[in-house]
């Protein structure tokens, strides 16, 4: 059952739930999964881990950046977005033209 992947669109919804409760573990684990799932030419994929074998999309993927600036403006913590930044930049790059 599809229902419980690890979609990476609900995760664009992570700035309300840092609101309503501490998700900086949870995340800071599923961004692993995100950036492990990453294609060798940039793309993330719509679900991590990376059970369905699918590429990424942007508003999907874009979870793999959305969610590590969130956590570094909602919890201060720069080691999660030092951890994550070339996956950032390599997904950026990998939809310019």
């Amino acid at each position: 059952m599809n229902d419980w992947a690890g979609w990476e669109m609900p995760k664009c919804s992570y700035r309300t739930a840092t609101y309503n409760a501490d998700v900086a573990a949870f995340f800071t684990k599923w961004l692993v999964d995100v950036d492990d799932s990453q294609t060798p030419e940039g793309s993330f994929s719509d679900v991590s881990p990376n059970t369905m074998k699918w590429d990424g999309v942007p508003a999907w993927g874009d979870a793999g950046v959305i969610c590590p600036w969130t956590n570094l403006r909602v919890y201060g913590d720069k080691r999660i977005l030092e951890q994550h930044l070339s996956a950032m930049i390599k997904w950026v790059e990998y939809w310019r033209p």
